[in-house]
């Protein structure tokens, strides 16, 4: 478990409490209104949901993770000019994105042309599709057109999601390398805001952690704000 007082957790979990009372916020008097058993089954739905779909995604991770690598190359090469990337998976059975950078000019140590080859495993991506399209499968709904509308909500989402977390985190990697290369290079970029955002945004997640402090925070306030209705 992380030091809880580092910005970077701080800020996770205020991001993540602002999210819950957002979504409390907007949701809340819906969710009041919905009966316990139509909770429970989109509770069993996401279960089963999720089951499903990471295995599936898992299974054929390949195919799946091959229709967006042009997509998550093209946001590699919007956030930063070093050098040219190209994306494939690696491993007898995908189970590794690979970033193979061509520097376009001399960083750190590195002279121009230098072949620069960085992965990380695939399951980074999978669990935040899986994650998204259960919710958006789960999400009570009453019509199967509002059903449809989510799904096809998923696919720009799905596409969002992708490029700020896997790129952000290949990319990174490599600003950390470059960095442990050249104390001179270090210093001019420390404060990059690629670090910043991979470390918020991938660093091992910690947003299990996150999700439970912001929501044992919003307990204790709802708490507090019950407590003093009933004094008053």
């Amino acid at each position: 478990m992380s030091d809880l007082m580092e910005p970077d957790v701080l800020i996770r979990i205020l991001i993540t409490w602002i999210i819950i009372f957002a979504l409390s916020f907007f949701f809340g008097k819906r969710f009041s209104l919905l009966s316990k058993t139509t909770l429970l089954h989109s509770i069993i739905r996401f279960a089963i949901v999720w089951t499903s779909l990471a295995i599936l995604i898992f299974v054929s991770k390949r195919q799946y993770i091959d229709l967006f690598l042009p997509y998550l190359t093209f946001v590699i090469h919007l956030i930063q000019e070093d050098y040219k990337a190209t994306l494939s998976l690696a491993g007898n059975k995908g189970e590794l994105i690979q970033l193979t950078a061509v520097l376009n000019h001399s960083v750190a140590r590195l002279q121009q042309n230098t072949v620069m080859s960085t992965f990380i495993d695939s399951l980074h991506f999978i669990m935040a599709q899986a994650l998204l399209f259960s919710i958006l499968f789960s999400w009570p709904v009453k019509r199967f057109r509002s059903r449809l509308k989510l799904l096809l909500l998923g696919v720009p989402l799905a596409l969002i999601l992708a490029g700020l977390t896997t790129p952000m985190l290949l990319a990174g990697l490599n600003e950390t390398a470059f960095q442990h290369m050249d104390n001179a290079y270090f210093e001019s970029s420390q404060h990059s805001w690629l670090l910043s955002w991979m470390w918020l945004v991938e660093n091992a997640g910690n947003w299990f952690q996150n999700v439970v402090l912001a929501l044992l925070g919003g307990a204790i306030l709802q708490r507090i704000q019950a407590s003093n209705r009933t004094r008053g």
